[in-house]
């Protein structure tokens, strides 16, 4: 088996369909062997019978991970997954005619020490997000374009999960999907980082990302995921407060650092400033929240600790 495609899906009928329409138009000019593995992450609508449709024209497999929680979904998969190759997308893209042979040809030209990913063009529901949004927002509402060119990638360069790729030798070797991470819809966990952990792991290993441009997905964004809240509530819980801040780390108010209230301080006067002048004011905003959240936590660890 050349490769396995995995997608994780949760209530999204709909959306599936068409990404399997799109899955069945691919070009498989490489006369490649190929396997689609789609686990079915407890939906309650009618997930299982639009897989069974595509039977008879698609090399797919239905699976049911009872367990809620993307990243479970996602090992249920693997354990099953055959391909040499494994490609992870979601269960809203539309890939392009070439995907599978573009990064089948990119993983056989370099077989040893990389993983894969391409572009992924957003399509929105609505209208665009504003350009001061776009500037802060996620990969995964902005979408992801590093050019035209093949190449390794540079530092600040990641793959997202709507379109990446690995030999399935190397994730036997790092581990599967840590479980604790990912979006989950039975506790209301929106947060991602799961992709992007297992990727560190794989750098540690040794080995380098390695951008394939030929291996385009469109990917589906909702009004829900264009708003500046949801930037926030995505982004904020992210960061952590292990910072470095010179010699103000040195100096605290009820054990915070004082250059953390500066920090916070100066990123809410900007914001303010800016957006009272009509200036782009929103990753100014976005690093006050930040900052705040960051004092909030060590607030909270100092009052567990006494």
């Amino acid at each position: 088996m050349n490769i396995t495609i995995v997608i994780a899906t949760y209530n999204k009928k709909e959306s599936l369909n068409i990404t399997l329409k799109h899955l069945n138009e691919v070009t498989n000019s490489g006369n490649l062997i190929w396997e689609i593995i789609v686990v079915d992450n407890n939906s309650d609508d009618e997930t299982r019978e639009v897989v069974e449709s595509y039977k008879t024209c698609l090399p797919i497999k239905y699976l049911f991970e009872p367990k809620q929680g993307k990243t479970r979904a996602q090992n249920t998969g693997l354990d099953a997954a055959q391909g040499e190759l494994i490609v992870f997308t979601d269960d809203d893209v539309k890939p392009s005619n070439n995907w599978l042979s573009a990064y089948w040809e990119a993983y056989r030209s370099r077989p040893e020490g990389y993983y894969f990913g391409g572009p992924v063009e957003s399509e929105y529901e609505g209208a665009p997000p504003d350009e001061d949004l776009l500037r802060v927002t996620m990969p995964s509402v902005s979408g992801l374009d590093y050019g035209s060119q093949p190449h390794k990638l540079a530092d600040g360069q990641a793959f997202i999960g709507p379109n990446w790729a690995c030999p399935k030798r190397y994730i036997q070797e790092v581990g599967k999907f840590n479980e604790e991470l990912g979006p989950n819809p039975s506790n209301d966990n929106v947060d991602a980082g799961d992709e992007t952990e297992m990727m560190a792991r794989l750098e540690s290993r040794g080995l380098s990302g390695w951008y394939v441009p030929e291996a385009k997905v469109k990917h589906y964004v909702p009004k829900s995921k264009c708003t500046l809240d949801h930037v926030v509530s995505r982004l904020v819980g992210d960061t952590g407060d292990d910072l470095h801040l010179g010699s103000s780390s040195l100096s605290t108010v009820f054990g915070v650092p004082v250059g953390m209230y500066k920090a916070a301080v100066e990123h809410l006067l900007s914001w303010r400033a800016r957006k009272t002048m009509g200036m782009k004011w929103k990753a100014e905003y976005l690093g006050w929240k930040i900052w705040k959240n960051r004092i909030k936590n060590i607030d909270q660890k100092n009052g567990e600790r006494q």
